[in-house]
């Protein structure tokens, strides 16, 4: 099992403060321990026509293996409304959890 994980999340779109806090309640059910930095905003980068981000830091013990946990930061996202399109690469979206 791995001892620590963080997290980039991050939101361009609608009630982005919001869609950041809901992102962390739902992380809280897989990673322990969860804490956070100060949110900061950010210009988007490459595709530049879309709104600044809302960003954090997030850092926990996960209480799943990788691969579960990385399944489980998509379906977060996918509740949060982030839809994919393999069209467009680096576009606005609603929740983006990196590992």
């Amino acid at each position: 099992m791995v001892e620590e994980v963080y997290l980039g999340l991050g939101s361009n779109l609608g009630n982005r403060l919001d869609t950041l806090k809901k992102a962390l309640g739902l992380l809280s059910g897989i990673v322990d321990k969860l804490r956070h930095s100060r949110v900061y905003e950010t210009l988007p980068r490459d595709n530049t026509d879309q709104g600044n981000f809302l960003n954090l830091v997030a850092c926990g013990i996960p209480t799943l293996e990788p691969e579960p946990l990385l399944d489980q930061c998509l379906e977060i996202e996918k509740q949060l409304g982030r839809k994919r399109d393999s069209s467009v690469r680096k576009g606005p979206r609603s929740c983006d959890i990196d590992i």
